[in-house]
């Protein structure tokens, strides 16, 4: 026999590699748009996937490529909204990662007040004054009175009191583009009724009268 025991150890290896899927949205632009616009998003950091799906909101999804070109200008995308794409990504392996990235649909919402009445004598002056709803920072104001209508401000947010010569139907439009450079507009349609005086006097009595009478107007 064996006066010494001998124990034996046996040492085996299997690499296991574990893939980085840390998929993330690269959006080209900034996450507040203008409605009717084209965004490209493309993924990144998504290590070896192979297997691309997109989808924005309740939209079906879409799989392809790691970019996707969303248009935001269909009836579904109504301005002052939020819209959350989502990117899932695969590997080969059956490995799963997905994100999502936030928009903003955002525009201006001129409003146009008048002050005054679309009713009196010439020259008839009304006022004009522009403000916006939608709490975003308007950077240009622009208004167009049309023809015949002359404006006698800055043409600025207020465009102040414009004078009207000629009675007809005018149309008023503002013009508002914010930070973003996106455009709205408010178009009103209003009447001017100018008022005519016309003097008239009637003669009581004989218009042929003797040297000294009198006649009464």
């Amino acid at each position: 026999g064996l006066d010494t025991l001998v124990n034996c150890s046996y040492l085996d290896s299997v690499s296991i590699v574990v893939p980085n899927l840390n998929a993330q949205i690269n959006a080209f632009g900034n996450d507040s748009i203008c409605p009717k616009s084209d965004v490209a998003f493309s993924a990144i950091n998504y290590g070896d996937a192979n297997f691309f799906s997109w989808r924005v909101d309740y939209l079906p999804r879409v799989s392809g490529a790691n970019i996707r070109t969303v248009s935001f200008n269909d009836d579904i995308f109504n301005p002052d909204t939020i819209r959350v794409v989502t990117l899932m990504v695969k590997n080969q392996q059956g490995c799963i990662d997905s994100t999502q990235f936030v928009y903003h649909i955002i525009h201006p919402e001129p409003v146009i007040t008048v002050v005054g009445s679309p009713t009196g004598c010439i020259p008839l002056k009304l006022t004009f004054l522009g403000s916006d709803t939608s709490g975003i920072q308007i950077n240009k104001w622009s208004w167009n009175f049309g023809p015949n209508a002359t404006p006698t401000g800055s043409l600025n947010k207020d465009a102040g009191e414009v004078v009207y010569n000629i009675k007809g139907d005018y149309e008023v439009t503002l013009t508002a583009t914010d930070i973003y450079g996106c455009v709205a507009q408010d178009t009103l349609e209003y009447k001017i009724v100018i008022t005519e005086t016309k003097a008239d006097f009637n003669i009581i009595g004989d218009t042929a009268i003797c040297l000294g009478k009198q006649l009464v107007f």
